[in-house]
């Protein structure tokens, strides 16, 4: 069994266009957004990324600007919560559930809830295990 990877980061912030504005008044070329998500949720470029405007492959590693209503939708979250969440790539649903409680044992507060769509129907594209986060 390999060991776990980071393979996304989401950074939870209050003002999704305005953090967007900040970095592309610094040159970086944000990832594309559709219509009603771009106050929610957008792409911000890695080394590795590819640009979802022009393919639709995964990133091997991705960074994303998320809304709190937005982080409610898919992890249970509150939507005033600002943060960062870290997300791991692991080779098994055991090895989630694993991580699930060692999270938790290392101080995470797990958050029993499954990913809805805005109109609150479940969402599962992903397979996803209750968030574990930390408030600092």
């Amino acid at each position: 069994m390999g060991a776990p990877v980071v393979d996304q980061i989401n950074v939870v912030v209050a003002d999704v266009p305005a953090a967007t504005q900040f970095l592309e008044g610094l040159g970086v070329e944000m990832l594309w957004a559709s219509g009603e998500w771009q106050h929610h949720h957008r792409g911000v470029p890695t080394s590795t990324s590819v640009d979802i405007r022009h393919d639709l492959d995964e990133p091997e590693f991705a960074i994303d600007l998320d809304s709190g209503a937005f982080a409610h939708l898919w992890g249970g979250l509150s939507p005033l919560f600002s943060g960062v969440v870290v997300n791991l790539r692991t080779e098994s649903r055991e090895e989630v559930d694993r991580l699930h409680e060692r999270a938790v044992e290392l101080g995470g507060v797990s958050v029993s809830r499954r990913p809805t769509t805005p109109s609150g129907a479940p969402d599962t594209p992903w397979s996803v295990r209750p968030v574990p986060w930390w408030s600092a």
